[in-house]
């Protein structure tokens, strides 16, 4: 009997190879995002195999590895994933990222939240957007979505 891991691995196993087949057409800078499209399903696919046969071989329980698996806080971040996708056109990029990233880091780790953790997030989390204000709006002079008020 096929197990379900090992005919996902081959049928992925097949869709990188008619993939890569077309990629001969191409030259330069446009073959490099196929290849490493490429490369990336290519090592997603050996994990498919390690756990097809991990699982083949018994070793590996579903129930047990699921156990404690923080579902709710997942779903609550991919909620606000779907928010601050929908508002990055409304409120801009950068106030958006800010109040994205302030919030998740906030809700992703299960410690206690104190104003002094809430306060070193906040400033990490300037920093970072920071970061990116110089990487793509100085450096590489991105067009990013604004606010109606330009930031």
């Amino acid at each position: 009997m096929m197990y379900k891991e090992l005919c996902s691995a081959l049928i992925m196993t097949v869709i990188i190879i008619l993939f890569a087949i077309p990629m001969n057409d191409l030259s330069g800078e446009s073959r490099e995002v196929p290849q490493l499209l490429i490369i990336a399903m290519s090592v997603i696919n050996v994990g498919q195999y390690v756990q097809a046969a991990i699982k083949i071989a018994g070793r590996l329980d579903v129930r047990v590895t699921l156990e404690g698996y923080p579902g709710l806080r997942v779903g609550v971040l991919f909620g606000l994933t779907v928010v601050y996708l929908m508002c990055l056109q409304t409120a801009g990029f950068y106030i958006s990222s800010l109040i994205y990233f302030f919030v998740t880091s906030l809700l992703a780790q299960p410690m206690k939240v104190t104003p002094l953790l809430a306060v070193r997030r906040f400033l990490i989390c300037l920093l970072c957007i920071g970061f990116l204000y110089g990487l793509f709006t100085v450096s590489l002079k991105v067009q990013i979505p604004l606010s109606p008020l330009g930031i």
